[in-house]
């Protein structure tokens, strides 16, 4: 490739308005997008270190942590202790789906995480595998925050240590950004 045609592959591709470029997504970037989860129903199938980061992610945002797990990690159980979450100490029932806005199987079954994606799926519920990323509906980002600043960090599930290590330099500058205000 000559270094026209080199130019010319990297430019950013044109809008149809006048006066502006856009930047054409690379293939398979993900979508960024924000919403609330307080008092929203999310459940987590799992109880082990996994499982844990994923519910505690969400209950920081407010969500309504179940937990469906006969056990787990000690984590699990500070949590449910705190009142982060409310765990049910027991195996999976398809019921448990019911009324949820979102779900991660988090489980170390692979019958019991399928389950879990095949009854969210049909239900049009939102979910996340945690050992599988082909059976993501969502990925969980990196995320920085500083009160209702909140940066969310992803490589579209392509590299993940890239992704980390944004989302250090991140609350690393979030930081700073609040001293400076």
């Amino acid at each position: 490739m000559n270094m026209a045609e080199n130019e010319k592959k990297q430019a950013p591709a044109k809008s149809d308005k006048p006066g502006k470029e856009t930047q054409a997504p690379e293939e398979g970037a993900y979508f960024p997008l924000f919403f609330s989860l307080k008092e929203k129903t999310v459940l987590v199938v799992g109880a082990g270190k996994i499982a844990a980061r994923r519910a505690l992610s969400l209950a920081e945002f407010e969500a309504n942590v179940l937990v469906i797990a006969p056990d787990g990690a000690g984590q699990m159980d500070e949590m449910a202790r705190e009142g982060m979450v409310r765990w049910e100490k027991r195996h999976f029932e398809d019921r448990d789906v019911e009324g949820c806005w979102l779900a991660v199987a988090a489980t170390d079954d692979p019958a019991v995480n399928e389950q879990v994606v095949r009854l969210c799926r049909e239900r049009r519920i939102l979910v996340n595998h945690a050992g599988d990323k082909s059976q993501c509906d969502f990925y969980f980002p990196g995320t920085a925050r500083d009160g209702n600043l909140v940066v969310g960090v992803t490589a579209s599930g392509k590299d993940h240590r890239l992704a980390a290590q944004a989302t250090r330099q991140l609350k690393v500058w979030i930081k700073q950004l609040h001293k400076e205000n």
